[in-house]
């Protein structure tokens, strides 16, 4: 997926699954903004607007924006 691609997603409001090295991700709007949560792990990322999410949201220690072409989508709703 394009960066593009990603911020169109994220600013018509969808909510993103996918697979990053093997390991389970989510993109979700809410009421605060948009959250970025590795599944089964209590810590999250959240963001008000989608600029501050594309430029600071990390996998570890790689910004998502970075690595975005390498995740496998499983979800868009």
């Amino acid at each position: 997926m394009s960066l593009e691609k990603l911020i169109e997603l994220i600013e018509i409001g969808h909510d993103i699954e996918f697979i990053y090295k093997g390991e389970r991700y989510s993109i979700t709007n809410t009421q605060v903004g948009i959250c970025l949560t590795k599944y089964y792990n209590l810590n999250q990322q959240e963001y008000t607007n989608v600029s501050d999410f594309i430029n600071h949201a990390l996998i570890g220690e790689e910004k998502l924006k970075d690595i975005v072409s390498q995740i496998e989508i499983t979800g868009i709703f």
